[in-house]
């Protein structure tokens, strides 16, 4: 009974948390664009998606809602890529995270925990604080968008939105396949700019300062003298940048630390103690990503196929890891 009322409870905040950040993005998005505010200001490929997550849902049960309105259909990560998409929402959440990289991370973590309630699978203590935590830092969002006395943001942003895509929203249109967001040389700038300079990987807000990176000679250094924290760190930025290249951009980069580390002795010596298997988790998911983009998977493609492998639930083992051992 004790699981049970816990996952009532974690329903009960995640379904507030989700409608709350459906409403201050539906009022944004109807600020800048108007009655245009579905065609204008979600990206095409989120659009496209949404629409069919609509359609596959009234070909079951035709009596649905008549103003049930694409958002409507949006999980928490969802509406990060469109938070993501516009200058305007990105500024109205830019105290959420520390950056849009772990702002993602922590939506993927919130639709891991509701499916875990969706599905009836228990849910711990530990999740429903997550839940609340978060829910209590959306409140404090801002509900009206940031806009200057004359207009001028919503202009710009009117000006840089794409305009509508014939047959897109319409029911003819909701099987269509949607476009690419990247093309395909700007994808390999993405990876180069990713693989320079990493971002910071996702650990408990307010509990630690993010490492610092490490070179390739600091690195094997580390494994020679089994530094325990220098690897892990360096592991840390790497994941973090595949992760986010993989998320947002369907570009799978090499993992220069994860090759150095597998080969050593320090990875088969500390595996168990330190318990690293959602990192090798997490690198098998990648490798596996990279096989289906070489095989000409698109970003929705990616997502789906991360998404049935349980990315969401990789990504919370990586945080329990990083936090017990990088967190003082």
């Amino acid at each position: 009974m004790g699981k049970l009322t816990t996952n009532v409870e974690t329903y009960r905040v995640l379904g507030e948390t989700l409608q709350h950040l459906r409403g201050i993005i539906r009022d944004t998005l109807h600020t800048l664009y108007g009655d245009q505010w579905e065609t204008r200001g979600i990206p095409d490929e989120v659009r496209g998606h949404l629409s069919k997550r609509r359609a596959r849902e009234r070909s079951i049960q035709w009596h649905l809602p008549d103003r049930s309105d694409l958002l409507e259909f949006a999980g928490f990560a969802n509406l990060d890529e469109i938070i993501a998409s516009n200058r305007t929402l990105g500024a109205q959440f830019t105290g959420l995270a520390a950056d849009s990289v772990m702002r993602h991370t922590r939506f993927v973590e919130l639709d891991t925990i509701l499916n875990r309630v969706s599905f009836m699978r228990a849910v711990t203590d530990n999740e429903l604080e997550f839940a609340v935590t978060f829910q209590e830092r959306i409140r404090r969002i801002p509900e009206e968008p940031p806009l200057d006395e004359t207009g001028a943001a919503a202009a710009e942003e009117r000006a840089a939105a794409p305009r509508p895509v014939p047959g897109l929203d319409t029911e003819e249109g909701e099987d269509e396949d949607v476009p690419p967001a990247i093309e395909a040389e700007e994808a390999e700038d993405v990876a180069e700019a990713a693989a320079e300079e990493p971002s910071p990987a996702p650990v408990p807000s307010g509990e630690r300062a993010r490492p610092a990176r490490i070179s390739t000679d600091e690195l094997h250094k580390a494994l020679e003298k089994g530094d325990d924290t220098r690897i892990l760190e360096a592991m840390y930025h790497e994941i973090t940048a595949l992760a986010e290249a993989l998320w947002t951009e369907a570009t799978a980069l090499h993992p220069r630390v994860w090759v150095a580390v597998r080969e050593s002795p320090w990875y088969t010596k500390r595996f168990s103690p330190l318990g690293l298997k959602p990192i090798s988790d997490f690198y098998a998911l990648h490798d596996a990503a990279r096989d289906a983009l070489e095989g000409g998977a698109s970003r929705t493609d990616l997502q789906e196929m991360l998404q049935q492998r349980k990315f969401g639930e990789v990504v919370l083992a990586l945080r329990e890891l990083f936090h017990a051992r990088l967190v003082s």
